[in-house]
C-alpha cells in the first residue's frame, strides 16, 4: 500500500525523503572516482558541494585508500563579468 506524503513536509520529512537519493548518487560518485582515479575532485560550490562530501562519507566507508583531494569551486554568472575582465 502507497501512503502520500503531506503536501506541506516537515524538514525533517523532507530530508528523509531525500537521503535514499543522496546516498544513491554518492556511490555512484565514488564508483566513478575509483574507475578514472582523478587527481583532483572539483565540486561546484552551494548545489555541487554536497554530491562531493556524500560520496566522501561513502568512500570512508568502503575504501582503504584515501579520498582524493578535493577543490570547492565558486564559479558562478555574478563572476563572469571579472573573468572576462581579465
Amino acid at each position: 500500500m502507497t501512503t502520500l506524503s503531506p503536501p506541506n513536509p516537515t524538514p525533517t520529512e523532507a530530508l528523509a525523503a531525500l537521503i535514499p537519493g543522496i546516498h544513491q548518487f554518492a556511490q555512484y560518485i565514488a564508483g566513478e572516482i575509483r574507475t578514472y582515479q582523478p587527481d583532483l575532485v572539483i565540486g561546484l560550490a552551494h548545489s555541487g558541494w554536497l554530491p562531493v562530501l556524500a560520496a566522501q562519507t561513502v568512500w570512508e566507508t568502503q575504501q582503504d585508500a584515501p579520498f582524493p583531494p578535493s577543490l570547492r569551486l565558486n564559479f558562478g554568472q555574478e563572476k563572469l563579468d571579472r573573468h572576462n575582465d581579465l
